[in-house]
């Protein structure tokens, strides 16, 4: 079997990007993009290693004034993924007007069987109660820096989790989540300030490593564990038709 390439379930990615650009990159990359401005040419893209997102950030305030619940569900038709969606603390947005947007976006997920990276920032509470009255198949919790009470419930929700190398430098969950609900991302280009070498996406090194050192395993057995862990979120989910083809590919060769 060819050499898996590394999994990068989260970064930030220009729709103009090259392909070649992307294909460079040597990994797959699952490219979230923050704005409903975004989402036509993100689904007009046909990349051979890049799965498109389409989100609506909650610290943006035009995005989330732009959010159209009717257009995400119609081009969710050909998309597999919605990200990056959620909450924050921080943002501008007001609180309840953030919440309308992400249960919309969670009923769409939950209508089309969607994979969906979701953002947490200052209310990992408020983003589990809203699964637990819209639960999702293939929910995502990109760096989840939740209590271990909430990350119990998170995983009996049956969230999975992105962890990017951010966690390997300041663990909180690392130790608390059971190998078959990782996968690893760089939320490039946000995480450089922690992790200098996840300059580019798909740059998971970091993480990697650290899961190999918590798991016992060395990093080619934690990269077949991550793929396999996607593996199941697409079987759930019913998205491996979705995925680019040498995604698709991947995936079979994993059994």
């Amino acid at each position: 079997m060819a050499a898996l390439l590394p999994l990068d379930a989260h970064a930030h990615v220009l729709t103009s990007i090259d392909e070649r650009d992307l294909r460079e990159l040597r990994a797959v990359t699952f490219a979230v993009t923050r704005e409903p401005s975004e989402w036509t040419a993100a689904t007009h893209r046909r990349d051979k290693y890049c799965v498109w997102g389409l989100g609506c950030h909650p610290q943006v305030p035009r995005a989330v004034d732009a959010f159209d619940a009717d257009r995400l569900h119609e081009l969710t038709e050909r998309a597999p993924l919605i990200g990056e969606v959620g909450l924050d603390r921080r943002s501008k947005v007001p609180k309840d007007t953030q919440r309308t947007v992400f249960r919309s976006a969670l009923e769409v997920a939950a209508d089309r069987s969607r994979l969906v990276s979701i953002h947490s920032v200052g209310m990992s509470a408020e983003v589990l109660e809203e699964l637990s009255e819209r639960p999702v198949a293939g929910a995502i919790l990109h760096w989840w820096r939740g209590t271990p009470a909430q990350t119990t419930q998170a995983l009996e929700l049956g969230c999975h989790f992105s962890l990017n190398g951010a966690e390997a430098r300041n663990p909180k969950v690392l130790s608390l989540l059971p190998p078959d609900r990782v996968l690893t991302e760089t939320d490039y280009p946000h995480t450089e300030r922690s992790d200098r070498a996840a300059d580019k996406p798909g740059a998971v090194s970091t993480i990697e490593a650290a899961l190999a050192l918590a798991w016992g395993e060395d990093t080619d057995g934690v990269r077949r564990q991550v793929w396999r862990n996607l593996g199941a979120i697409c079987q759930t989910t019913r998205t491996s038709a979705l995925m680019p083809r040498a995604v698709q590919a991947t995936l079979l060769s994993m059994g």
